[in-house]
């Protein structure tokens, strides 16, 4: 059975919709253990086409049709689901894991396209030459525990505190795993303090 594809086509043939778009027997029992109609043909449109293409992509109604026929659905109910959730998220993550598609080597594929962030005297700042900048300027400033790895754990959180994914931070730091990710976004006591402190103001 053909795995792979670039793009979508115009049209498919039958036989092109069962070599590309055939739930196997385990993207089909991890779809229909999703609750609802739309959370089970949301997960099998996942699984047919995010380990492919590394992106949900426009997906054409006949693909979307016989996907969703494989879940015993008489038409496609995508429309109704979450497409932008913590389900939708939950659900990326469920795929990561049952197909070992890896979020970082989907960032990679634009890592030599991407203009640098950090420049140096001779181009693109190398990580070393990243960290004895900022230990030049934290002995400057007198500041201490600043670290290349301390300044990722900021990145991550703020962007988990500015209410971006799970999955995007994952993209964005290179992380292979949620779990890692997870870790980088923990709250703080001083956060934590201060969800308590909001239960405390409305009583």
């Amino acid at each position: 059975m053909g795995q792979n594809y670039p793009s979508f086509q115009p049209s498919y043939s039958h036989e092109d919709l069962v070599e590309h778009f055939l739930l196997t027997p385990g993207e089909l029992d991890l779809a229909l253990k999703r609750r609802g109609d739309a959370n089970r043909c949301g997960m099998a449109l996942l699984l047919k086409t995010l380990p492919h293409l590394g992106y949900v992509p426009d997906i054409p109604p006949e693909v979307r049709d016989f996907i969703a026929g494989q879940i015993g659905l008489l038409w496609d109910c995508s429309e109704s689901y979450p497409w932008h959730s913590s389900t939708f998220d939950l659900h990326l993550a469920q795929v990561r894991e049952s197909t070992g598609w890896r979020f970082a080597s989907g960032a990679d594929k634009y890592a030599d396209k991407a203009t640098p962030v950090f420049l140096g005297q001779r181009g693109r700042l190398t990580p070393r030459g990243f960290q004895l900048l900022l230990e030049r300027y934290t002995k400057a400033a007198n500041l201490k525990d600043v670290t290349p790895h301390s300044r990722r754990h900021s990145f991550c959180k703020n962007l988990a505190n500015a209410g971006v994914s799970l999955e995007k931070i994952a993209v964005l730091a290179g992380h292979e795993s949620l779990e890692t990710t997870r870790r980088y976004c923990e709250p703080s006591l001083g956060e934590l303090q201060e969800a308590v402190e909001l239960v405390s103001e409305e009583e």
